[in-house]
């Protein structure tokens, strides 16, 4: 956003609107400022100067600067959190670590578009996680969407991306809302990025289920053309599925081609390199493919993901398997 600020070139963020977009401190503190409800927290730079300023337990420490959820950690006491720390302060740099108050509920992935100042929610994906043995550390093996909401949750939602647009000068371009919907129905944001979310979640579960092709309007975004949201919504539901591998050596994924030739799948990622090593640790790093999968329902679009796991496998050089078959979607709709 410099850079093209320096030189004159168009771009839907200006650099203010970019710092606050990706340091968590200052997004918290734009969000609070808006009335908008987050979970509270605090910064440190150095375990020194942590001072959780009675923060109730658990909570969730992250790099204030981070991406991908490295260094995310989840404590349920000072003693766990004090066992943790280390993990966030060898991701975070100078700006230090956040430590917020952990919400119960369903976690959200709000996808939308911004279009000379109108907000466009294009969609809610429930996001499913698996934790760490430890239950310290989680990471996302899926979303599905669309997220079943009441109309009045949707309705709150429509007008928090539309504070949340205002609040951090965002008139155009992709926007990120990472919210939890609490028992109560109450919508606590978390997170807020001026991108499109990563893996075929956000990209291609978008683009399938509306009709809008997400992708293609924030590059000319990018290069300053004028964009238009239009959709034709799918009445199916969407897996995006992440598959994992434990630890060893990747070398081969087999099946996924004879998912695709029979129609379960239409299309599917590749996220490794054989003779990749894969470390024992559950993160996105273990992550070696990725589908998006569609079904009539929620039970249809189990079924298809147990077909799927049913019939993939992926090996080591010497042809053992290294799937995680413990972990995915097949297990959590």
């Amino acid at each position: 956003a410099e850079v093209r600020a320096a030189l004159g070139l168009p771009g839907p963020l200006t650099p203010e609107a970019a710092h606050l977009l990706t340091s968590k401190d200052a997004m918290k503190a734009v969000l609070l400022g808006a009335g908008i409800d987050t979970a509270r927290w605090t910064v440190a730079r150095d375990r020194a100067e942590l001072d959780l300023g009675g923060l109730n337990y658990p909570v969730v420490a992250k790099p204030v600067g981070g991406t991908g959820s490295l260094g995310v950690v989840f404590a349920r006491d000072r003693g766990r959190l004090e066992a943790a720390l280390d993990a966030s302060f060898a991701h975070a740099g100078p700006a230090g670590v956040l430590v917020e108050e952990f919400i119960e509920g369903t976690e959200l992935s709000i996808d939308c578009m911004v279009t000379g100042g109108a907000v466009h929610v294009l969609l809610a994906r429930e996001r499913h996680k698996t934790w760490t043995p430890d239950g310290l550390e989680a990471t996302c093996h899926g979303t599905v969407a669309p997220a079943d909401l009441p109309g009045a949750v949707r309705a709150a939602m429509e007008a928090q991306a539309r504070a949340i647009a205002r609040a951090f000068g965002v008139t155009d371009g992709p926007l990120l809302i990472q919210a939890i919907r609490d028992p109560g129905d109450r919508l606590v944001v978390l997170e807020v990025a001026g991108r499109i979310g990563g893996g075929p979640g956000a990209s291609r579960v978008v683009e399938l289920s509306t009709g809008f092709g997400y992708v293609a309007a924030s590059i000319d975004q990018q290069l300053g053309r004028p964009v238009r949201v239009t959709r034709h919504d799918d009445d199916g539901v969407y897996g995006a599925a992440n598959i994992y591998a434990g630890e060893g050596v990747f070398h081969e994924i087999r099946g996924m081609d004879a998912a695709c030739r029979d129609g379960l799948i239409s299309e599917y990622y590749v996220y490794r390199t054989p003779g990749e090593r894969i470390g024992p640790r559950i993160s996105g790093r273990s992550r070696v493919t990725a589908f998006a999968i569609r079904g009539r329902d929620r039970a249809d679009l189990k079924a298809r993901m147990q077909a799927v796991m049913d019939r993939v496998e992926i090996t080591d050089p010497e042809g053992r398997s290294i799937l995680r078959r413990d972990i995915g979607l097949h297990l959590s709709l």
